[in-house]
C-alpha cells in the first residue's frame, strides 16, 4: 500500500512540517532518544533549538551520550567533543538563559565539568595571590592579560577559547541565580582541574592531564551506560575481531564458553535490563511501531521520519524478519531465523539480541568499504558472517535430504549462539578470503617480477612485495590496499576493483566480479560457494 504521509526529503522542508504540528511537544517527548537524536542530527544542531526545547532532561542525557563523543575511525576510542559541547550549550540559549540553565542543571555534573574545563580555566580568588607567588613564571598574568576573562562571586573564569565564551558566561550567571548550590559546586570542581596546572607549574601539561582524567571517569560511566543499550565500544569491538583473526579455527570450534568480552557485554545487558525472552524486540517495537502502546500521532510523526529517510526502513524490517528483498533473504540461516520466530518466539529473541550485538561490534570496530558500517549494512554482514560459520559447523552433515537439512539449521540455533558461528564464519573471511588474496596476490607480483628482472618496474615490485609480506606477517593486508592501485599496469581495472574489494577488513564482492560471474544484489560473503567463486576468479585473474 502507498504511504499517505509525506516525503519530506529537504531539510527545511521537514522542520517546517514539524513544527507546524500543534500535538508536537507530546509527540517529541513520546520519541525514544535514539529517534530524537536521529532527527536532530538530520536536520542540524543549528536549526534543531525549538525541538531540544521541548526534549525531556531523560532525552537529553540520553542523546548527550551519543553526541558530544566522536571517533576517527571504527576501533579508536571514541573522544569528547569540546567544540560540540560548546554548540549545544549555544542552541540551549537561543530559548533563553533561564531555559539554559534550568536544563544543564538536569544533566550530569561530571559531564557539565568536563563540558566546562574544556572551555574555561576557574581559580578562586581568595587562593589567587598566594597561589601566584609560588610561581617563578607570570604565565598566569600573561593569560589574564590576553584571555577574557570574568569573576563570578569568589571565582575568576578565563576562557581558553573566544568560542562560546559569551554563553558560558550568561548561563554561568544565570545558574547562580537558579541554583547556586549547584553553581559553586561546577566552579568548585573546575577550580581543581585547574589546580592542578597551579600547584604543579608544569604548564598547560598539568591542566590537560587532569582534563583527561576527568575525560576518563566521565567516559567510563557512559561507557556502562552504553552497553547496557546494546551499544559495543569501538575498543572492545577491535579487540573481539582481531583475536578472532589470530586465533587457530579448531580452537573456536572447541571452545566452551565465549570469549570474555562477549560475556561482558551481556553481563551488562543482563544486568540492566534483563536477558528475557522478548525484552529486544518488544522493547524496539514500543518505541517506534507497537500502535497499542503509542498515539495515532507518534505512528504517523514515526512514518514521517522515515519516508524522510531520517529512520531507516530496513531497521524495521529486520527487526520483525521481514523478507527485505536482500541477499540474506535465501540465507538458510535466515529462513531457520523465520521458523524459530514463529515456534520459539523467546528462543528468536535470544538469537536476534546476538546478532544486534554482531552488528554493533561490525559498526564500531570494522571499516566496511573504506568507511564506518550503516546500521542495516552491519546487520547484513553480521547475518551473512554467521551463515558462512553455520555452513562450516554443519559441513558434516550436508548430504541430508531437504527436510533434514531445515532441521539441522534450527538445531542448530537452539544448540549454538550466534557467537560461535560468528566467530568461525569472521576466521573462514580472513582466511579463505583476506589473506589468500593477499598470498595470491604475493605470488602474481614475484612472478612478474621475475619476468622482468632488472628492471625499473621490477625494483617496484619487489618493494610492494616486501610492504605486503610484512602486513600479512603483522595480521593486517588490508592495509596494503591503497597500493594496488599501481599493479595497473600489469591488470585491467575491473580485476584492480575487484582485488580493492576482496583485500579489507571486512572483504566484499564488487559489480566488477559479478558481471563475471553469479549476479548478487549485495556484495557480502556469506556461503563456500561465494568463496569458490571469489577463488575461481582469483586463479582467472592472477
Amino acid at each position: 500500500m502507498k504511504s499517505t504521509f509525506p516525503a519530506l526529503k529537504q531539510r527545511k522542508e521537514l522542520l517546517n512540517h514539524i513544527l507546524d504540528l500543534p500535538e508536537l511537544p507530546a509527540v517529541v517527548q513520546d520519541l525514544n532518544a535514539p529517534v530524537l537524536a536521529k532527527l536532530i542530527r538530520h536536520i542540524g544542531l543549528e536549526d534543531s533549538a525549538e525541538i531540544v526545547s521541548l526534549a525531556t532532561a531523560k532525552q537529553l542525557k540520553a542523546i548527550l551520550d551519543e553526541d558530544l563523543w566522536s571517533s576517527d575511525a571504527p576501533g579508536l576510542d571514541e573522544t569528547f567533543d569540546a567544540e560540540r559541547f560548546g554548540l549545544w550549550l549555544e542552541i540551549m540559549m537561543q530559548n533563553g538563559a533561564a531555559f539554559a540553565a534550568r536544563k544543564i542543571s538536569e544533566l550530569d555534573e561530571d559531564l557539565l565539568t568536563l563540558g566546562l574545563c574544556r572551555l574555561v580555566l576557574a581559580v578562586d580568588i581568595d587562593d589567587y595571590a598566594l597561589l601566584s607567588e609560588s610561581f617563578d613564571d607570570t604565565l598566569l598574568e600573561k593569560a589574564l592579560e590576553s584571555s577574557l576573562n570574568q569573576e563570578f562571586g569568589n571565582y575568576l573564569v578565563i576562557a581558553k577559547s573566544e568560542s562560546c565564551w559569551d554563553t558560558v558566561c550568561a548561563l554561568l550567571a544565570e545558574l547562580g541565580e537558579q541554583d547556586y548550590e549547584m553553581f559553586t559546586r561546577l566552579l568548585e570542581r573546575c577550580c581543581r582541574v585547574t589546580g592542578e596546572y597551579m600547584e604543579d607549574n608544569g604548564g598547560l601539561y598539568h591542566v590537560l592531564t587532569a582534563g583527561e582524567m576527568l575525560e576518563e571517569d566521565v567516559s567510563s560511566a557512559r561507557k556502562e551506560r552504553r552497553e547496557a543499550k546494546g551499544f559495543v565500544t569501538p575498543a572492545s569491538a577491535a579487540v573481539f575481531l582481531s583475536q578472532v583473526r589470530s586465533m587457530p579455527l579448531h580452537e573456536i570450534i572447541e571452545a566452551a564458553t565465549v570469549d570474555p568480552i562477549t560475556r561482558a557485554y551481556f553481563r551488562a545487558a543482563e544486568k540492566e535490563r534483563g536477558y528475557t525472552a522478548g525484552t529486544h524486540v518488544n522493547d524496539k517495537k514500543s518505541e517506534q511501531e507497537n500502535p497499542a502502546s503509542l498515539d495515532r500521532k507518534i505512528i504517523q510523526f514515526i512514518q514521517t521520519l522515515q519516508n524522510a529517510e531520517v529512520l531507516s526502513a530496513p531497521d524495521q524490517k529486520l527487526l520483525t524478519w521481514e523478507d527485505t528483498g536482500s541477499q540474506n533473504r535465501s540465507l538458510p540461516l535466515t529462513e531457520a531465523m523465520r521458523r524459530i520466530n514463529r515456534t520459539d518466539p523467546d528462543l528468536f529473541s535470544k538469537r536476534l539480541m546476538e546478532l544486534s550485538y554482531l552488528s554493533n561490534t561490525l559498526m564500531s570496530g570494522c571499516r566496511f568499504q573504506g568507511r564506518p558500517f550503516k546500521p542495516e549494512e552491519a546487520a547484513e554482514a553480521a547475518l551473512s558472517v554467521c551463515n558462512l560459520g553455520s555452513e562450516y559447523l554443519l559441513a558434516g552433515k550436508a548430504k541430508l535430504n531437504p527436510e533434514q537439512k531445515h532441521d539441522i539449521w534450527d538445531i542448530l540455533l537452539k544448540e549454538v549462539h550466534l557467537i560461535k558461528p560468528f566467530q568461525t564464519g569472521w576466521k573462514i573471511l580472513f582466511d579463505e578470503v583476506v589473506f589468500h588474496t593477499a598470498k595470491t596476490l604475493l605470488k602474481f607480483m614475484n612472478r612478474i617480477r621475475d619476468e622482468r628482472a632488472d628492471s625499473l618496474q621490477a625494483r617496484e615490485l619487489r618493494k610492494m612485495a616486501d610492504i605486503l609480506r610484512s602486513r600479512m606477517t603483522a595480521g593486517r593486508p588490508w592495509t596494503f590496499v591503497d597500493e594496488i592501485y599501481y599493479l595497473q599496469i600489469f591488470l585491467d581495472g575491473n580485476t584492480v576493483t575487484v582485488l580493492t574489494g576482496l583485500l579489507q577488513e571486512y572483504p566484499v564482492v564488487l559489480q566488477a566480479l559479478t558481471e563475471k560471474g553469479k549476479n548478487r544484489p549485495l556484495p557480502f560473503i556469506g556461503s563456500h560457494e561465494d568463496i569458490a567463486t571469489i577463488r575461481q576468479f582469483l586463479d582467472d585473474a592472477l
